[in-house]
């Protein structure tokens, strides 16, 4: 699935940059949609999700969203060491 930006920037300009390197992928036809959930303060959320192209489905979309979920999960030490 490619590289993935950090989990936790230390800063809203890495959390930018990050921002960045996801729009150049869009820009040189890497991707073709994405699915965006911003979180605010007291936890609230912002979705925004957009496409192009062929063969972009609603389920293509929970699918991914789907996968991500599992990496977050896979990447938690949840031993706590």
């Amino acid at each position: 699935m490619g590289d993935v930006t950090p989990l936790l920037a230390t800063d809203k300009k890495k959390l930018l940059e990050g921002l960045d390197r996801f729009r150049a992928k869009l820009e040189a036809g890497e991707i073709n949609s994405y699915f965006i959930v911003g979180v605010g303060d007291d936890d609230i959320t912002v979705p925004m999700w957009g496409a192009y192209g062929q063969g972009i489905t609603v389920l293509r979309g929970l699918g991914a969203i789907e996968s991500l979920k599992h990496r977050f999960l896979a990447s938690i030490n949840w031993e706590g060491s």
